[in-house]
């Protein structure tokens, strides 16, 4: 879809740098849940490294989750990739909530650094990321719901999209690849400011 092309994405909450661009990130064309009847939960509030499944690949990811309201969260995602000796840095910033389907708790992702409208200008569609979140002993484990596979094409509503993810909610082939992200804390502090001094927003 356009604004993939038109972006680098941060999500959702949780992709490998290798894996961000918009061009082959897996957006849907509405929601899941509803931000304003949603809940935030506080042990999800953190700061996570996406762990590479390529043992060669240097770049980094960072994915801070914090509440902005009791509801919703802020989700900043930064990315550092070093690529012919020349490192480049992004960030992308999201609106985010939790929803429940079928047992299994799903955050969405609502990009926010389209200004366009701001400046009058026509703004991008606009597209959600949605992923199944599972708690593991270092973290979080992430499975991206695929508007590809099967059970997902030609939904364009969203309670259509809902009745399917609910439906198929175990359904392996729903999902793209599971992502996993550890949950940083005191004794990653040095790592955590070496980062983010890098954006400078230590």
């Amino acid at each position: 879809m356009k604004p993939a092309s038109r972006t680098l994405l941060a999500v959702a909450l949780f992709v490998p740098l290798a894996v961000l661009l918009l061009a082959t990130f897996a957006c849907l064309p509405a929601p899941v849940g509803d931000p304003e009847k949603s809940q935030v939960d506080a042990a999800l509030a953190g700061i996570y490294k996406a762990q590479p499944t390529d043992p060669a690949d240097k770049s980094t990811a960072l994915a801070i989750l914090k509440p902005w309201d009791a509801k919703t969260y802020l989700l900043e995602y930064l990315m550092v990739e070093t690529k012919d000796n020349k490192e480049t840095h992004e960030i992308q910033h999201f609106k985010a909530w939790l929803t429940t389907i079928a047992g299994k708790t799903f955050l969405t992702a609502q990009p926010t650094d389209d200004f366009a409208n701001l400046v009058g200008d026509t703004p991008d569609k606009l597209f959600w990321i949605v992923l199944r979140l599972d708690k593991v002993p270092t973290g979080l484990e992430l499975r991206m719901v695929n508007p590809d596979s099967d059970f997902m094409k030609n939904l364009t509503k969203q309670d259509e999209i809902e009745a399917a993810i609910k439906a198929h909610v175990s359904d392996n082939a729903l999902y793209g690849d599971v992502l996993t992200f550890k949950k940083l804390g005191k004794d990653d502090k040095a790592q955590i400011e070496e980062i983010l001094g890098k954006f400078n927003t230590k």
